[in-house]
């Protein structure tokens, strides 16, 4: 995140979110989603305006517990519920 920042300034861009969306080559998206297991993955998300989740995995339920006021943040067993829920919500939003 840090470079990103850097990047911001560097280059005279509008946002984290600009800087990391041309940093990963992404066109932004209100239907972004970034996936992570800290509380930095959360922190960086908020950061670029993109809506954090975060999976039990890993650091996650630590993150969770250690941390008061991620309640409203999407908490996943794991990757694959994260995956499973983002294809059943997107499956009923198609015609």
């Amino acid at each position: 995140m840090a470079k990103t920042m850097t990047k911001v300034l560097d280059q005279g861009l509008a946002s984290p979110k600009e800087a990391v969306s041309k940093e990963m080559q992404l066109s932004p998206s209100a239907d972004a989603v970034m996936v992570g297991d800290s509380l930095k993955d959360v922190q960086a998300a908020m950061a670029a305006a993109i809506q954090p989740a975060l999976v039990k995995t890993g650091n996650g339920q630590h993150t969770l517990d250690t941390n008061k006021g991620l309640e409203h943040i999407p908490a996943y067993t794991d990757l694959a519920a994260f995956v499973d829920q983002l294809l059943a919500t997107h499956a009923t939003d198609s015609p």
